[in-house]
């Protein structure tokens, strides 16, 4: 993760849960759901090695 969207992310979070809770969960549901799609790269990547 770059410095700008570490910064950005910081930045966003307090607002989010400030304003709107709904926005806070959304936000963390986009957040989980890239990590998963990134953990799902990466076991891709191991697996086809070992074939």
């Amino acid at each position: 993760m770059s410095d700008a969207s570490r910064i950005a992310s910081l930045s966003i979070h307090p607002w989010i849960r400030s304003q709107n809770p709904v926005y806070y969960y959304m936000y963390m549901g986009i957040k989980k759901i890239q990590h998963l799609k990134n953990e799902r790269h990466i076991v891709k990547i191991t697996t086809s090695q070992h074939e």
